[in-house]
């Protein structure tokens, strides 16, 4: 019977979904681990492994609870410090969301190297991540003005080269308002250069406010999600140990 391990992504990250692979065994760890550097907290995941059979059964939230590990020990290490992680109950769409943060601040740093150990009780995995250097963002400037044309905008993007950067990801969210309530619109990149023209126009207020995040990803995060490698940058389970460094600007239309 074929089986796939089961991955979510329940970050404020990212970008899209994930790659569904073949571990060809069950019961087995499979772990969503991102270190973002200007982000926080940090949120990792801990799963077992699903044979599609099983994962047919249920919605979407209900499945993914059923999938995560609880009992987990996770510790990450830099240099000179463990870090050790614990549950975290959030609600994310009116569902209860669990996720390991850790117990005391990790300021992660770019261009710094962290090793990850996780236990459970399905086995142990271990794993390696280089977080990218510092980049800026070169275009827009933060608080920028930009004009519409005919309630349109088509915003160009640039920033410096990212050492140890295999992937850049531009997301770009916008607020929407119906009556007393606002939603938010997000739009999402993923770019190999230092550049992004947006392929479409986007439908603008005026004023409009856009948020931008640009994300500077490690061969890790980027092997997995593109290259359907089912264990990246870590050995004894399924999923990837990666890291990101995060850039943020704001811009307004008029």
């Amino acid at each position: 019977m074929k089986k796939r391990f089961i991955i979510a992504l329940a970050s404020s990250l990212v970008c899209s979904c994930e790659n569904l692979n073949d571990p060809g065994l069950l019961n087995q760890s499979s772990v969503v681990c991102l270190l973002v550097a200007n982000e926080s907290p940090q949120r990792f995941y801990v799963y077992r492994t699903a044979s599609l059979n099983e994962n047919a059964v249920g919605d979407s939230k209900s499945k993914f609870q059923a999938f995560f590990i609880d009992n987990a020990s996770i510790k990450v290490n830099d240099v000179v410090k463990t870090y050790n992680f614990k549950i975290q109950l959030d609600t994310v769409n009116s569902a209860m969301v669990r996720s390991y943060t850790p117990e005391s601040l990790l300021v992660v740093q770019p261009s710094a190297a962290y090793s990850l150990l996780v236990n459970s009780g399905l086995g142990s995995i271990q794993g390696q991540t280089l977080v990218p250097g510092d980049f800026s963002i070169v275009k827009p400037i933060n608080g920028e003005l930009l004009s519409r044309i005919k309630g349109k905008l088509r915003p160009e993007f640039s920033w410096t080269r990212c050492k140890y950067a295999e992937l850049y990801t531009v997301k770009l969210t916008q607020f929407y308002s119906t009556g007393a309530f606002k939603y938010p619109m997000t739009h999402s990149f993923d770019v190999l250069d230092t550049t992004l023209v947006l392929p479409y126009e986007l439908d603008v207020y005026s004023p409009d406010t856009l948020y931008a995040e640009i994300y500077a990803f490690e061969k890790n995060y980027y092997r997995h999600r593109f290259k359907s490698v089912a264990s990246s940058g870590i050995t004894g389970g399924y999923g990837y140990f990666g890291s990101a460094v995060l850039k943020k600007v704001t811009v307004f239309v008029y």
